[in-house]
């Protein structure tokens, strides 16, 4: 006998011989009204997308002396970048892939473990080939971590408070990028080996954690221990759950809300590539890819396009360390509004909000207006970009959830790769207005896109 059930917007056929038991043990947990785990698991989550997200944009800030130091010009020194993000999309679907087939703890494992050989490699790269190689194999690591992460951050956070966590978890990632201007400033300009020490702090933060990980193992996920039937294990881990939110709260649960599971683990390789994954999978892409357009172009081309417009260098990255306290201000805001409307319209709203802002920075370029509006930008970015990455892992089911984030992620940050070619060919031919302009499109086009995705939050019944 097989029922029809949907569940976080997934439409499912399971057999109905154990997934009754399986269906109410996830309504139980996600119904929780508080994080079920200790501090130390989201410190250690949260830690390995502080480096990740510090290395993003550590490239960028040694680049000139890259290029000085290895008598390169900064085209060819702008390889190290372009081997980054193609090392992101290898990263994100080969170890989305690997977590899938393995579990989450083992991919991200994997995922810190070649971020930090990544990036020891950088930090005492003798030439660009070598600096080449090791700032892809840092991409692979940063790709799996993002996508692997999101995936276990979504499947650890109960439905019902999941925008939160992610509000959290973003906060403690928007702080490596607030930082790596800060740090850059002090070390990359003074100091010959300054862009070295960056990459060390990477590779030394990446050791800690991965050795920390590895010692308070991290627990597995009720959904997937209902998606490969160790139903035992699943009631156990809900038990203690509850017993621990209920000692916190001092109050009784919330009654459970019937759901499904989101599948068992034996689906299909192919079950991405049929109904109606497939189609989320195209869209999600597209979304990711157009957003990624401008948003790599904001946060990685400002100072250039600033200078280019005829502010100086200095102030300009005055003006890039004002706005980017906005990225620390944003998951405040998310941890307010993330769980009150559905997921893609709280996220195509602010997607509006940051077009708006990328607009009126490129038609009113003045001083104030580039530091208040950059200022509102960055709190946004703050606020949806983990917002977005939840409402992508719940268009997936549980077996090939992983795989689904890292295509749709992974294959999205071509877009990022192709920003600069973009974002400076616009500039060169309308200017800067018309280079931010076309960023606000992007932030247009990608809400239009997320409106016509499928309902999440409100989608956990059975027909």
């Amino acid at each position: 006998m097989f029922t029809v059930r949907t569940h976080v917007g997934t439409v499912e056929v399971v057999s109905s011989s154990s997934d009754d038991e399986g269906a109410s043990l996830l309504a139980r947990y996600d119904r929780l009204p508080r994080w079920p785990y200790g501090r130390g698991v989201m410190a250690l989550i949260g830690a390995g997308y502080f480096f990740g997200f510090f290395d993003i944009l550590t490239i960028g800030a040694a680049l000139p002396k890259i290029a000085e130091q290895f008598r390169v010009s900064s085209a060819v020194a702008g390889i190290a970048i372009t081997a980054s993000l193609v090392g992101y999309v290898v990263g994100a679907l080969a170890l989305g892939l690997f977590a899938d087939r393995f579990g989450r703890r083992a991919g991200l494992y994997a995922s810190l473990a070649c971020f930090t050989v990544g990036s020891l490699l950088s930090a005492v790269s003798p030439n660009m080939a070598v600096l080449d190689a090791a700032r892809f194999l840092t991409g692979v690591g940063i790709g799996a971590e993002i996508a692997v992460g999101c995936t276990y951050v979504g499947e650890l956070a109960p439905a019902v408070i999941r925008g939160r966590i992610a509000a959290r978890v973003s906060l403690i990632a928007n702080t490596g990028l607030f930082l790596v201007p800060l740090l850059a400033r002090f070390l990359v300009p003074d100091f010959e080996y300054g862009w070295r020490v960056l990459f060390a702090i990477g590779a030394l933060g990446g050791l800690v954690i991965l050795v920390l990980r590895l010692r308070w193992d991290l627990p597995v996920t009720v959904h997937r221990m209902v998606s490969t039937g160790r139903l035992e294990q699943a009631r156990r881990a809900v038990e203690r759950a509850e017993r621990d939110v209920q000692a916190r709260t001092g109050t009784a649960l919330p009654t459970p809300v019937a759901v499904a599971p989101s599948g068992p683990a034996h689906l299909p390789a192919g079950t991405l590539l049929t109904s109606p994954y497939l189609g989320r999978l195209v869209l999600l892409t597209i979304v990711w890819f157009v957003f990624y357009v401008g948003n790599y172009g904001w946060l990685t081309l400002a100072p250039t396009l600033l200078v280019d417009h005829g502010f100086g260098l200095s102030e300009s990255l005055g003006f890039v360390a004002v706005s980017g306290a906005g990225l620390l201000v944003g998951p405040l805001i998310g941890f307010a509004v993330n769980d009150r409307l559905e997921r893609k319209f709280t996220a195509a709203i602010a997607l509006m909000v940051w077009a708006a802002t990328m607009a009126g920075i490129g038609l009113f370029p003045s001083a104030a207006v580039v530091m208040v509006l950059g200022f509102v930008s960055n709190a946004v970015l703050g606020m949806v970009v983990f917002l977005m990455y939840m409402y992508t892992t719940e268009n997936f089911p549980t077996a090939h959830r992983s795989t689904g984030v890292a295509v749709t992620d992974g294959l999205g940050h071509v877009g990022g790769a192709l920003a600069p070619v973009v974002i400076l060919g616009t500039q060169a031919d309308a200017g800067f207005s018309g280079a931010f302009l076309v960023m606000a499109a992007t932030g247009v086009v990608s809400a239009l896109l997320l409106l016509a995705g499928t309902r999440t939050r409100a989608a956990n019944t059975t027909v």
